[in-house]
Parts: structure tokens; C-alpha cells; sequence
């Protein structure tokens, strides 16, 4: 009986190593699951502060992008400008023909009533007589 007493022991001792290395796999497992959740969590904050920054590649987009937007704008503003300047420069030589007409009509209407009042003094003269 002693052999099969130390064979009872030996499978109570080795019954006990493998329920304490299956105690161990569920405390390491446990112990995975809670570094995994943990590096998840980690994971979740990176992906949430990077989404606050924008990638050098798509800023240099936007830079360009801005940049041709800004030069067609400028572009526009410059035909804007000469366009308007040519209208005002159009308008002031019309303007100035205008009065160059207009005072050519008034010089006109001074020499009749210069002519007129010279004959009125002549007739009025040649009727004193």
C-alpha cells in the first residue's frame, strides 16, 4: 500500500499543479484582458488627439489650394481695377468733351448778344438821328 499511497500523492500533488496552473492561466488571462482594455483606452485618447491635428500632406493641399484661391482673387481685383479706372478715365474725356462743347456754345451765345446789343446801340443810334 505504500506504493499506492505514494502514487495517490503523487497524483494529489500533480491534481494540484495543474489546478493551480489552471488558476494561473485565468488570473493571466484576466490580467491580458485588463492590459488589453487598458492599451485600447490608450488607442481611443491617440486616435481622438490625433484627429485633432491635421496631416502635413493635407495642409500643404490646403496651402495650395488657398494660395491659387488668393491669386485668382487677386487677379479678379486687378481687372476689377483697371476696368474701372478705364470706365473713369472715359467718362472724365466725355465729361471734358461736354464742356468743351458746352463753353463753345456759350462762347457762341455771348458773341450774339455782344452782336446784338452792338446792333440794338446802332439801330437806336441811327433812330436818335
Amino acid at each position: 500500500m505504500t506504493e499506492d499511497n505514494a502514487y495517490a500523492v503523487r497524483i494529489a500533488v500533480l491534481e494540484e499543479k495543474v489546478q493551480a496552473a489552471e488558476r494561473e492561466k485565468v488570473l493571466q488571462a484576466r490580467e491580458y484582458e485588463r492590459r488589453l482594455s487598458d492599451l485600447n483606452h490608450a488607442h481611443e485618447q491617440a486616435v481622438k488627439r490625433n484627429a485633432e491635428f491635421v496631416s502635413s500632406e493635407l495642409h500643404d493641399a490646403g496651402m495650395r489650394e488657398l494660395r491659387t484661391s488668393v491669386k485668382t482673387v487677386e487677379d479678379k481685383a486687378d481687372a476689377i481695377a483697371k476696368a474701372v479706372e478705364e470706365k473713369a478715365t472715359a467718362i472724365t474725356n466725355k465729361t471734358e468733351e461736354r464742356v468743351a462743347a458746352l463753353s463753345a456754345k456759350v462762347n457762341i451765345g455771348i458773341g450774339i448778344i455782344l452782336t446784338l446789343q452792338v446792333l440794338v446801340f446802332v439801330v437806336l443810334e441811327a433812330w436818335k438821328r
